[in-house]
């Protein structure tokens, strides 16, 4: 199993809350992922780092 944690945000930069897991897709390399289990968190969303090749530096992602 793997634990995601993710903010999701409207066009405005609002987050959107109240979200059922059957409202959103979880892909892998184009293939759909079953939700094990899902809940909605109350702590502030946490920043993304894209890991690179040795030898370069990671940045952070602020979307996905």
């Amino acid at each position: 199993m793997v634990v995601l944690s993710f903010t999701v945000t409207d066009s405005k930069g609002r987050y959107v809350n109240g979200l059922k897991p059957t409202e959103f897709r979880i892909l892998e390399d184009g293939i759909q992922q079953k939700i094990a289990t899902f809940a909605e968190g109350s702590k502030p969303p946490v920043n993304c780092w894209r890991v690179a090749p040795r030898g370069r530096s990671a940045a952070p992602s602020g979307r996905f």
